[in-house]
């Protein structure tokens, strides 16, 4: 409609007074389904619209709900109800509240979500959490760091996630997100990095206040990472294997280490998700053909 003129507006408004009228007798008793069919397939979409417009037109939103709604005294399947004649909210006050419940979820409490995402064991709204969540995702967080910022088991932060995802999408909204590769560190953050890890200071509130994954400070201390910036460089561990070894067919070498059940339908998520082998691996700790094989099931 915003492409009529102001007096084809008008003009198409007066034209569907009557037949918004007809409407409005046919919905008090007048008639049923069948002759509201009848009204409506004569209409075009333009029409239609039209058509709404004036019958909110006809609505007064400062009327109470009772006054609007008393005359209804059955419900959905023809069954005598007793109408609501105490209620004195209006049509205002339900878009009021509309509006106040989309603020809420709106809302977000940065300094919680920072305070989050520093390693600060706090409350988290299920909005913040969400944010907190998507924002360490962002700057390189991994899905292992995020559950022990909650104190859970692996996996619960994706699954939490993946749930949300699915209420997003009955709502009609959309939930995204992917990992990221890491903003570029400073020679003197790498520095602090590895001198804060050689001092055994706590990894993950090393990498939390650099907003990095654990997995990346622990590579930077190594010297995997920035291998041309200064710092003390952690000696890798040189011991003795810890998988178990097994003999089959005359040969030694590693087991095979099997996923619980749990860990099974992560793996499949998260593959189905994008999520490489490789990094894949790395946080369930086990090899990249076994990820693949279960990937594949």
């Amino acid at each position: 409609m915003s492409s009529l003129t102001a007096v084809q507006r008008g003009d198409l408004a007066e034209e569907m007074l009557p037949v918004a009228a007809r409407l409005a007798t046919i919905v008090h008793g007048d008639g049923g389904t069948l002759e509201v069919e009848q009204v409506l397939s004569v209409l075009d979409g333009r029409e239609k619209d039209a058509l709404i417009v004036v019958l909110a037109g006809l609505a007064d939103p400062d009327r109470p709900l009772a006054a609007l709604l008393g005359w209804l005294d059955f419900d959905e399947a023809g069954v005598p109800v007793e109408p609501a004649h105490d209620d004195r909210s209006t049509l205002r006050d339900l878009v009021e509240r509309q509006d106040d419940d989309a603020d809420a979820a709106a809302l977000v409490d940065e300094v919680a979500v920072r305070r989050y995402l520093a390693g600060l064991q706090i409350q988290l709204s299920k909005p913040d959490r969400i944010a907190a969540i998507l924002r360490g995702l962002s700057q390189g967080m991994e899905w292992h760091d995020l559950d022990r910022l909650s104190g859970l088991a692996k996996g619960s932060t994706y699954t939490f996630l993946l749930r949300e995802r699915k209420a997003a999408a009955l709502r009609g909204e959309t939930l995204e997100w992917r990992t990221s590769i890491p903003q570029p560190l400073t020679e003197a953050q790498v520095i602090d990095i590895r001198e804060r890890i050689a001092d055994s200071e706590d990894v993950f509130k090393v990498a939390a206040s650099h907003d990095i994954s654990k997995s990346h400070a622990y590579r930077i201390a190594r010297g995997e990472h920035y291998p041309h910036y200064g710092g003390p460089i952690r000696e890798p561990n040189t011991g003795p294997a810890t998988a178990t070894q097994t003999i089959w067919a005359g040969r030694s070498g590693s087991a095979a280490k099997s996923l619980s059940p749990t860990d099974q339908d992560q793996v499949r998520a998260r593959a189905q998700d994008g999520a490489s082998a490789e990094e894949l691996a790395a946080e369930f700790k086990v090899n990249t053909t076994t990820i693949r094989e279960y990937a594949a099931s």
